[in-house]
């Protein structure tokens, strides 16, 4: 994937959202990463497989290094 940057306060350079290890994915943006189901994502969560934080009202969020480590111990991706 090629790097993209995005223009930050006072016109400094950034790097895209998708880059930032903080960055918080929905279930939606995870499964579509991970080129699955959505309640794949929620199997996952709910089984501490994939880490997560459950904010209120129930909605899920994931930071990108959580993916990135999920993906990495999985071995699920062909080694993405």
């Amino acid at each position: 994937m090629d790097r993209e940057n995005v223009l930050g306060p006072a016109g400094t350079e950034q790097s895209a959202p998708e880059e930032d290890p903080k960055a918080l994915l929905t279930p939606s943006e995870v499964a579509a990463e991970c080129r699955v189901a959505v309640s794949t994502v929620y199997g996952w969560l709910s089984s501490k497989a994939l880490k997560g934080e459950k904010l209120g009202g129930g909605v899920w969020r994931v930071t990108r290094r959580s993916l990135s480590e999920f993906k990495g111990e999985a071995d699920l991706f062909g080694g993405e």
